[in-house]
Order: structure tokens, then C-alpha cells, then sequence
């Protein structure tokens, strides 16, 4: 195996040290298959699981990041929005509760975050502006996600909102 990396090595220009950091990243960076649609069901009974342990202050659950957009890596976790009526505290209880009671056995981790419904699109934060134009959703009760992401939608298409990217990082600014 030393012989066929220092071999590449050579082939590259590079010193055997600089191939094998370049391999190693890499191979953490490779993309992970889309997801079959049994994911996106076992995420859909999670989201009724949830639904019956917080009834109707749940108002729904979307998919969003590296899972939601298809750039999931084998390193990346899935992050999953779990939206509350405006009523309900985010509290630590309600992570404490998570890790206590949900089994979720694919590969990735599984990340809540939990957070309540914004009053109105034009007060979303940087969150609820990426899951809007990437996240997926993956139950709701009623439509309230639905119309909220169709607003925010909407905002950026009129110019009010625009996403900006730096060092890799997506931020948005209000016009």
C-alpha cells in the first residue's frame, strides 16, 4: 500500500503526507446516496410519534440541511425542525425528553431543533429563511408551515430579504 500511495504521490507532485491528508478528506467529505424513501417515512412516523406526545401545540416538522438539499455527506447529522405553537417555552425539558424517549436507528444523528412558529414571515430569523427555500416538510397540522414558507418565499423573490454567503456560511439581510 506505501508503494502504490508514495507511486501516486509522485504522479500528483505532491509530498505522501500532502496525498494521504488529501485522501483522508475526501473520503470524510464523500457524498452519502440520496435517501430512500423508506428515510422519509421512518422521519414521517417520527413526526406522528411527536405529534401524539405534543398534540396540538405541534404544528409541524421539516427536514432541512445537508438531508433536505441532497449534499449530506457520510459525516453530515440530520437536522430536523420541530415547530411548536407560539404558546409552548423552548426548554431544555423538551431535549431532555428527546434524548429519553426517541430511537432513531439509521446511520446519521438525528438532530431536533426545536422552535416556535414565527408571528409572521417578516420577523423570521436566518433559520426559518433556509428551511423555507430548502427544508422539506414533513407533517403539519393545518397549513400553517406551508403559508409561512410560501410568505417567505415570496419575500425573497421581491427583493426584501437576500441571502448572502461568506467563509461558507450562509446570512441574510433585511431590505
Amino acid at each position: 500500500m506505501h508503494e502504490s500511495l508514495s507511486a501516486m504521490a509522485r504522479s500528483k507532485k505532491l509530498s505522501l503526507n500532502q496525498l494521504c491528508v488529501s485522501l483522508l478528506a475526501d473520503g470524510l467529505k464523500a457524498k452519502v446516496q440520496d435517501p430512500e424513501p423508506a428515510f422519509f417515512e421512518d422521519l414521517r412516523a417520527l413526526s406522528l410519534q411527536l405529534k401524539k406526545h405534543f398534540g396540538p401545540t405541534l404544528c409541524g416538522t421539516a427536514l432541512f440541511g445537508s438531508y433536505a438539499t441532497g449534499d449530506a455527506t457520510s459525516a453530515s447529522d440530520i437536522d430536523l425542525l420541530i415547530v411548536l405553537n407560539r404558546g409552548t417555552p423552548i426548554e431544555r425539558s423538551l431535549y431532555k425528553w428527546w434524548d429519553d424517549n426517541v430511537i432513531w436507528y439509521e446511520g446519521a444523528t438525528l438532530n431536533p431543533h426545536f422552535v416556535n412558529i414565527p408571528d409572521d414571515a417578516e420577523r423570521a430569523g436566518g433559520l426559518w429563511l433556509e428551511v423555507a427555500t430548502a427544508g422539506r416538510i414533513l407533517y403539519e397540522s393545518g397549513s400553517a408551515l406551508t403559508d409561512l414558507f410560501k410568505k417567505i418565499k415570496e419575500l425573497i423573490d421581491e427583493g426584501r430579504v437576500r441571502r448572502y454567503t461568506s467563509n461558507g456560511h450562509s446570512y441574510w439581510i433585511w431590505r
